[in-house]
């Protein structure tokens, strides 16, 4: 009689705990990833901005503009970065995963800092990700205008 029937209890299901603890982890990691976006703009580090994005990424927003490709985004984060004093900050995060893709909706709160503090923007990010031999990355990300508070 083997050790989990001599005990009575129920031996442990390991692949659906393993997959459980790769859906957390990959949460996880994709919240870390807007994060690291955040800081990154906000901060004036463009490269590391871009780097969130995969190959051939787009962010899109109907106020900035859709930036496809790491030289359209490098060149678009370099003008935004020079020109915006503030902080982007994202909450509510919800990360539906596929496989290697997944997508996430979150809020964005945009502070701005040009002689005060104020909030300047709220919408709502939808992205879809793909995992990278580097992590997740942003396949496209787009702004949401929040119609909820005009």
């Amino acid at each position: 009689m083997g050790r989990w029937a001599a005990s009575g209890r129920p031996r442990p299901r390991r692949c659906a705990v393993d997959a459980q603890t790769a859906a957390v982890a990959d949460s996880i990691a994709i919240r870390e990833l807007s994060a690291r976006y955040n800081f990154a703009i906000d901060e004036g580090r463009v490269e590391e901005w871009a780097a969130t994005f995969a190959e051939g990424g787009t962010f899109e927003s109907a106020l900035l503009g859709t930036h496809t490709g790491s030289e359209a985004l490098l060149e678009f984060g370099k003008g935004y970065s020079a020109a915006f004093t503030g902080r982007h900050c994202t909450t509510d995060h919800v990360v539906d995963l596929d496989g290697d893709r997944a997508h996430q909706r979150c809020y964005l709160v945009l502070v701005n800092n040009d002689g005060g503090c104020r909030v300047s923007t709220t919408a709502v990010y939808e992205d879809d990700l793909v995992r990278t031999a580097d992590g997740w990355r942003f396949v496209h990300r787009r702004v949401v205008p929040d119609t909820a508070l005009h």
